[in-house]
């Protein structure tokens, strides 16, 4: 028996050894002495997990030599005390010696006078992706916004609104705390990137399941900015003044620090685009009707900004805005972190002109008929809103956290429309002259509580929620419209004339609770059940009143006026079993919930009342295949309870030709929706891979059912409907091109939806595909040049069930060119040109085509560039258009609207810091 293994060993395993004889040698030397090196440890890694294969280290003479690899892709990896780590991703073939000669490894001391860091530049830490600030090169003073746009998987539209691997953004975090609260873009425009240590993106679970580790279906999508150690003491930012004919700009952003207390104060004033009122205040600002959503995990409602197409808004788009918006932020946490605390204050005031038209082709059964308007408006908005957050550490096992916010406003419009209604021959069929003003207030107020406790066995916890929502709105308005109607001779035969005060008051008060108690089954293993009660009530006073033989509005109009209240309350019960392994966790349960109605006509004295039993079944999967790499899959249920304005029996005739008319049969709508995300990220060729998909079905719909008279008024009513459903597919791929500073970004997304509503009491199914993909480049020199280039071709197409003439397709495509060149003597030089190319459509022949070219010289002062001049110009061609096109089920429709147009800016910036976030200092180089 030994001599079998000793001929085994002698003649069989260096045979087998010599098959797979594939070596790495070189020589390691000191970068600055130029002497050899000894002992270092050369390592190889497999690149695909970074798992060890084997090591080595270097003799007397700095060589050394890796022998008996299998032909493969590794990583290489020389890590010496005093000296900086070297990596070097290696490709090995059968039989292959890399011989890499000299390899200098630089002492850490030196790396502050010129360093090259070879780090993971982003990481996936179960659900959240984190990218490493320095990573990434921007200019010296770059903005966070300059940052997010050099992160794979990320963009940035010119409004500030952020998609992060195919999804939007709803909420950016500074340190894990809202900053300033509704105003993303006051951090992401006006923290310097320098400051920040990390970016975190991941779908923000609520505090009840990041306490538990048990999915309740409540995710944000979140963007976190860490700041790093030396950028929270002292203080840094920013003061910014820009003027020039009747256009201003100017900013201000003071961030301080202490410890751990954090004080922000910011300001913007401007009469241009760059307001500071974006993406986010479309929910700032949302005076209109709400939807609101009960979850049917916690029972919990969620109030929305209403955007139904049943809408008569008149909205046009942006206008030109004149803006003022300030705020105060203070933050702190002592006492061994027992306290924390994080307060803001936000102040808003927006005046806006606008001014536009509107050109709709409206599809019936067997004909078309179509729609111009041209409206001109002015609103000024004003709002005061506080948040406030208390969590208290009460012992080692239990803590409380409450939280509240709420605003006060005032809202003031006045709007003048001209519109006419045409037959498919072109022949005037009516012609309306409208006005419109009203004056208001909103208010609203939102607190929460969470107790919290852990037990001594590990996964054993009870928490209790109490939650208040109020809101309330008021407001006095008067319409005044004049309406001619035509007949086939082209003569007036019929006109109708409305003068009415209008006073409108809603009221929505929602309180409840829920308790959730989880026990652990085994140590990966974990149940978790729930009860909650909440109540909702909402009142909504509509009150239209003509004009009496003294002229004053005291005639109430009893079939335009209302007292409506709309009570639910919902009880929910569940259960949920979560298992959590090395590389993958599941989820999966599910709530039952009664939710009782109580729907009462104060003005007729009758009441209406019924309830639902619903099943809100929920379940998520997610497996780690690698630190690198995941993939998850999530499905959740939930009801979406028709609003008081659409309950409410009782026509709105803000639009006498566009009537709408509430529906109290309405039922609730059920949504079942499936997520499916997969991310990738590999170190060495610094590529990140993406791709996700989605698909939602919803029962009961709440659509719209609308006819059309002959003296083409239309009536709109609120019914449900079946067989609406939407889903998609998107992905990225961004990586950088080896050996060059080239990075390449490509993300397809395909979008389909099917809408169902009726037309003159005929049901009409629209479907509508939407396939676009984004193409991008990116390229830089450190402090000598940038330059991006993008192509977004989108493919549109809708196809109603109706008429054949309601059916379309077109294409659109959106290319941009940015870049700086950094001259001599601290001149920058830099422009961005933006191509928008539509194509038209039968039922429209304008050119929307548009160029839009900015550009800006600048200057900088000072040893570290804190002083900027800078002279823009904006739309150099004066092409800017407002525009936009809307495919709806009933019609084609597009939209022209004032909008800025060529104008030129002089811009002083100060950038100042003290004890935090220093620019890096000069010689400093960072590649990966």
């Amino acid at each position: 028996m030994h001599k079998v293994i000793f001929l085994f060993g002698f003649y069989v395993l260096p045979q087998l050894l010599f098959c797979q004889s594939a070596s790495i040698k070189g020589i390691l030397s000191d970068s600055s002495k130029q002497e050899k090196i000894m002992y270092a440890v050369a390592s190889v890694l497999k690149q695909k997990d970074t798992t060890l294969v084997t090591f080595s280290r270097s003799d007397k003479d700095g060589d050394f030599k890796i022998d008996h690899l299998e032909p493969g892709q590794y990583i290489l990896l020389i890590t010496f005390p005093k000296y900086g780590d070297y990596v070097e991703a290696i490709n090995l073939k059968e039989k292959e010696t890399i011989d890499l000669k000299n390899i200098f490894l630089t002492e850490k001391a030196k790396l502050l006078q010129e360093i090259i860091i070879k780090q993971a530049a982003i990481r996936i830490k179960g659900d959240t992706t984190e990218f490493a600030a320095d990573s990434f090169h921007v200019k010296l003073n770059a903005t966070v916004e300059d940052l997010l746009k050099e992160l794979p998987g990320v963009q940035v539209d010119k409004n500030g609104q952020i998609t992060a691997q195919g999804q939007k953004v709803q909420k950016v975090l500074v340190d894990g705390e809202e900053f300033f609260s509704d105003d993303p873009t006051v951090a992401t425009r006006n923290l310097r990137a320098d400051a920040v240590d990390k970016v975190q993106v991941f779908d923000k679970k609520s505090d009840q399941a990041e306490f538990t580790g048990i999915d309740d279906g409540e995710k944000t999508r979140t963007l976190n900015l860490k700041l790093k150690d030396d950028a929270k003491r002292g203080y840094f930012g920013k003061i910014s003044a820009a003027a020039l004919d009747k256009y201003y700009n100017g900013q201000a952003l003071i961030n301080a620090f202490k410890g751990k207390r954090k004080i922000a104060v910011f300001g913007i004033m401007s009469s241009t685009d760059q307001t500071g009122l974006n993406w986010q205040d479309s929910r700032s600002y949302g005076f209109g009707g709400s939807n609101v959503e009960v979850d049917g995990g916690s029972g919990a409602v969620f109030i929305t900004p209403d955007n139904n197409e049943l809408g008569t808004s008149g909205y046009y788009g942006q206008g030109l805005p004149e803006s003022i918006k300030a705020g105060l932020h203070f933050s702190n946490k002592w006492n061994n972190d027992i306290y924390n605390t994080s307060e803001n204050y936000l102040f808003n005031k927006l005046s806006e002109r606008s001014a536009g038209n509107t050109y709709r082709q409206n599809i019936l059964a067997d004909s078309v008929y179509y729609d111009r308007e041209s409206a001109n408006m002015h609103s000024d908005k004003m709002r005061h809103s506080l948040t406030g957050l208390m969590e208290i550490q009460l012992d080692s096992s239990s803590s409380l956290k409450i939280t509240a916010n709420g605003y006060a406003g005032t809202d003031e419009s006045n709007r003048q429309y001209n519109s006419q209604a045409l037959s498919e021959e072109n022949k005037l069929v009516n012609n309306s002259i409208r006005n419109t003003s009203s004056k208001g207030d909103n208010a609203n107020l939102n607190t929460s509580a969470i107790w919290r406790k852990k037990f001594k066995k590990k996964g054993r916890t009870i928490s209790i929620n109490v939650d208040e929502k109020y809101t309330e709105s008021n407001s006095n308005g008067y319409l005044l419209n004049s309406s001619d109607f035509y007949n086939d001779g082209n003569t007036i035969f019929k006109k109708d004339t409305t003068d009415q005060n209008k006073k409108n008051n809603t009221r929505n008060n929602v309180i409840g609770t829920k308790i959730t108690y989880t026990e652990p089954l085994s140590k990966k293993s974990f149940l978790e059940l729930n009860y909650s009660f909440y109540n909702n009530s909402s009142t909504q006073k509509r009150l239209s009143y003509n004009k009496d033989i003294n002229a004053k509005y005291s005639m109430l109009v009893d079939s335009l006026s209302n007292d409506f209240k709309y009570i639910y309350n919902t009880s929910s019960v569940g259960i949920n079993y979560r298992y959590n392994a090395k590389k993958y966790n599941f989820s999966l349960g599910g709530n039952i919930a009664n939710t009782a109605f109580q729907q009462t006509d104060l003005v007729k004295d009758t009441t209406r009342k019924y309830n639902y039993y619903n099943f809100f079944p929920r379940a998520n999967f997610s497996y780690k295949f690698s630190a690198f790499s995941n993939i998850s899959l999530t499905y959740s249920g939930n009801t979406t309870q028709p609003t008081i304005d659409q309950l409410q029996p009782l026509s709105n005739n803000n639009d006498p030709l566009n009537i709408i008319i509430g529906n109290p049969s309405l039922k609730q709508q059920f949504q079942n929706s499936f997520n499916l995300n997969y991310s990738n990220f590999q170190l060495i060729n610094e590529r990140f891979i993406y791709l996700g998909s989605y698909f939602s079905f919803t029962k009961d719909p709440i659509n719209s059912s609308y006819t059309i008279d002959a003296l083409g008024r239309k009536v709109s009513r609120y019914v449900n409907t079946d067989g609406n459903y939407s889903g998609g597919i998107f992905g990225g791929l961004s990586i950088k091109i080896p050996k060059t500073n080239l990075k390449v970004n490509i993300s397809p997304d395909v979008t389909v939806a099917k809408y169902s509503n009726f037309v003159n009491g005929l049901k009409n199914t629209t479907t509508s595909t939407n396939v676009s993909a984004t193409a991008g480049l990116r390229v830089n020199k450190k402090e000598v040049y940038e330059l991006s280039i993008s192509a977004v071709p989108s493919y549109n197409r809708s196809k109603s069930s109706l008429s054949a003439a309601a059916s379309t397709h077109y294409w659109s495509y959106e290319y941009a060119l940015e870049g700086n060149y950094l001259l001599p003597l601290k001149l920058e030089i830099g422009s961005d040109v933006r191509f928008s190319f539509r194509q038209k459509l039968n039922a429209f022949d304008n050119n929307n085509d548009v160029i839009l070219w900015n550009a800006y010289v600048e200057k900088k002062f000072m040893k570290n560039d804190e002083l900027t001049f800078r002279v823009s110009i904006n739309d150099i061609l004066d092409q800017n258009k407002g525009y936009s096109r809307t495919i709806q089920p009933f019609a084609i429709e597009e939209k022209h609207y004032l909008t800025f147009q060529r104008y030129a800016l002089i811009t002083l910036t100060y950038n100042f810091t003290n004890k935090g976030a220093e620019p890096k200092p000069k010689g400093m180089s960072i590649t990966l």
